[in-house]
């Protein structure tokens, strides 16, 4: 499990590097899934209506 401080670390590091594959990896781990990847939301594929 990350604490907040690894977090920001990365997204700081990610950031200041323009590495966008890094910052979409922190958006997946938040979210749970990938838009960019054409991935459906969990509430979306249990039927509930994605707020997304």
């Amino acid at each position: 499990m990350r604490t907040t401080a690894d977090v920001i670390d990365r997204f700081n590091r990610a950031f200041v590097e323009h590495d966008p594959a890094a910052l979409n990896g922190l958006i997946v781990e938040a979210l749970g899934y990938s838009k960019t990847a054409g991935e459906v939301p969990p509430a979306a594929a249990d039927g509930e209506e994605s707020r997304a």
